[in-house]
């Protein structure tokens, strides 16, 4: 789900409900913000938590192979 949203006068931004469904952001809960430039992800941290040990392992599997040439 992509929007584009205005940040208050403090920098911040309200989820809507339905974001909040979509994305499984339960109130009250911690929220992971990871971004760059002008763009911005916004996960549940249980489910960024399991996504970044997922996707780090890749990384670490595909950098042995570029290293090692296979």
């Amino acid at each position: 789900m992509s929007e584009t949203f205005e940040p208050d006068g403090q920098g911040r931004i309200t989820l809507g409900m339905e974001q909040r469904r979509v994305t499984g952001i339960e109130t009250p809960s911690t929220a992971v913000v990871i971004g760059m430039g002008s763009r911005v992800e916004i996960w549940p941290e249980a489910r960024w938590d399991s996504y970044n040990a997922d996707a780090q392992g890749r990384f670490t599997e595909f950098a042995d192979r570029v290293i090692s040439g296979r």
